[in-house]
């Protein structure tokens, strides 16, 4: 079973942002909250923890906590680039929301 789906071109975006900043090839897929609307699935440059899910895609390794899991599912990403659309589109089995997979996210470096 395959907890995500990352396109190409996303993959190819990752290990360029991630090498710019000096990070090692790990993206985290989180729920986070933008405070003022609901809740959305973002991507933060992060390691496993013990207990995550983790997949090798590309050379970028994809984690997400089990509960996220059982709260959205697989988890798709993309990348859009486009003049007012840039950014990785994360999408899931179970949208957290109607707007769910509209917004391009960045990746998070904590």
């Amino acid at each position: 079973m395959s907890y995500f789906q990352v396109e190409k071109g996303a993959l190819k975006a990752m290990h360029e942002f991630l090498s710019e900043q000096g990070l090692d090839p790990w993206v985290r897929v989180e729920i986070q909250f933008t405070g003022c609307c609901d809740a959305t699935l973002g991507l933060a440059a992060d390691k496993a923890r013990e207990g995550d899910f983790s997949e090798e895609h590309g050379g970028v390794t994809m984690v997400m906590d089990p509960d996220v899991y059982k709260t959205v599912g697989a988890v798709s990403v993309a990348h859009a680039d486009e003049a007012n659309r840039q950014g990785f589109v994360v999408k899931s089995e179970r949208p957290l929301n109607e707007w769910a997979g509209f917004a391009p996210v960045g990746i998070v470096v904590r």
